[in-house]
């Protein structure tokens, strides 16, 4: 039994990185460090970037818990590429591959994916991956920076300071609507980066550096103090911080965005008090 069309024009199957390694073959189709299965959803107990199958009955090959009800296969920011295949899988303008936080990750040509190097031919590169066999050895989770539920590549606001990620990366003009997101999803060559942003839309990859304000080798996403001015960005973005934890105080948030309900209900207008067009959490003069 096939299709009687696949006979004369099969399917392509798809190997989104370039890697050598088809798709349903990788563990990482998009080569942002985080495994597919972490982010399809699934279970990893481990972190050898393999489902844990705790059931097969049948002996078919699938853990019987997923037949009939396939992992989720999330879509973050609803550009059409599911979060496995996609290199920003938030649309804040940061790669999955910075945002996940691999310590081991190596990047030279800075475009938001692994350089490919696979001794074992299992779709990790060999930079994450010390096991000479098919899957790896305690690969890190992503890092989640803050208090939430969502670790950073899919989290607008990674370090709960009230400012989205966008803006930390001093591109909030790709976003008008001030949701945290690049307003256009266009994206011609489905890696998940948008075009406005991306650096080389004829191939998979291409994702700009990112900012970090004081030269501390903290990017200001991440970086509670973004101008080392002893002040955390929670007060100068105008939030409340009682504690000076960089975080805002009696954070909450109820719908898993990764925002306080306050902030996300009623996005903060980041104060620039002298109106030198420099915003106050970046200005080491802020009157």
């Amino acid at each position: 039994g096939m299709h009687d069309d696949l006979l004369t024009t099969p399917l392509s199957i798809p190997d989104s990185d370039g890697d050598g390694q088809e798709d349903f073959l990788d563990l990482d189709s998009d080569n942002d460090s985080i495994t597919d299965v972490i982010e399809a959803g699934g279970i990893d107990a481990d972190n050898n970037g393999i489902y844990d199958q705790t059931t097969d009955l049948n002996s078919n090959g699938l853990d019987d818990s997923l037949e009939g009800n396939a992992l989720s296969s999330p879509d973050t920011d609803g550009d059409g590429q599911p979060d496995f295949r996609d290199l920003d899988s938030d649309n804040d303008s940061l790669s999955d591959l910075f945002e996940g936080g691999n310590p081991n990750a190596i990047d030279s040509d800075n475009n938001g994916m692994l350089d490919i190097a696979d001794s074992d031919g299992d779709g990790l590169a060999d930079s994450i991956d010390t096991n000479p066999s098919f899957g790896g050895t305690s690969i890190p989770n992503p890092t989640n920076s803050d208090s939430d539920s969502l670790p950073n590549y899919i989290d607008p606001d990674s370090n709960d300071n009230g400012v989205f990620d966008i803006v930390e990366a001093s591109l909030s003009g790709f976003d008008s609507n001030n949701d945290g997101q690049i307003d256009d999803n266009t994206d011609i060559d489905n890696d998940g980066i948008s075009d406005a942003i991306d650096t080389n839309t004829s191939v998979f990859g291409g994702i700009p550096d990112l900012i970090d304000t004081d030269g501390d080798t903290v990017p200001d996403i991440v970086d509670p103090d973004s101008d080392n001015d002893g002040i955390p960005d929670t007060i100068e973005s105008g939030n409340t911080d009682n504690d000076y934890d960089g975080e805002i105080d009696s954070f909450f948030d109820g719908n898993d965005d990764g925002l306080d309900d306050n902030v996300s209900g009623s996005p903060v207008v980041l104060p620039d008090t002298d109106n030198d067009t420099i915003v106050d959490y970046l200005d080491l003069d802020s009157d």
